[in-house]
């Protein structure tokens, strides 16, 4: 008789941890959900990808290999989409191994303008070919021809 009293008293214990358990796991999911909605993250949605290859807010409008100045030239233009761009990025490619340039909300140095833009690139060697990225979403590339 005395193991059913013992049964009997555990029950609303353990009522009460499952209990706490269900408050801590719906208070983590809610923080999880009002995070993102606050800050989404900067990363695309394959949907979005498309809709940047499909139409994209920048397209390269000229890129060239200047053996003199040994600078490569980037002409970049902005769609008429009035597109939120967090973070442009330029790839360059060479035979051996690639560079990254980033243009953003905290460089100094770039402007995401619609106007025809030219970005100079110091490079001993000629880059075969430039990939531009959009918010971590390659969207464009162009092999590098000699100005």
């Amino acid at each position: 008789m005395q193991n059913i009293k013992n049964k009997k008293s555990l029950s609303p214990i353990i009522a009460t941890v499952l209990i706490i358990v269900l408050a801590l796991a719906s208070i983590s999911i809610l923080w999880v959900v009002v995070k993102k909605v606050a800050n989404p993250d900067v990363l695309l949605s394959p949907k979005q990808c498309i809709d940047y290859k499909t139409y994209p807010p920048y397209r390269i409008i000229s890129s060239c290999y200047n053996s003199e100045t040994k600078e490569t030239e980037i002409t970049i233009k902005k769609s008429l989409a009035n597109e939120k761009i967090n973070s442009l990025k330029f790839i360059l490619y060479f035979e051996t191994n690639s560079s990254s340039y980033i243009c953003g909300e905290n460089c100094n140095n770039c402007e995401l303008t619609s106007d025809p833009k030219k970005y100079y690139f110091s490079s001993e060697t000629k880059p075969i070919e430039i990939k531009l990225v959009i918010d971590d979403c390659v969207f464009e590339s162009e092999k590098i021809t000699s100005c």
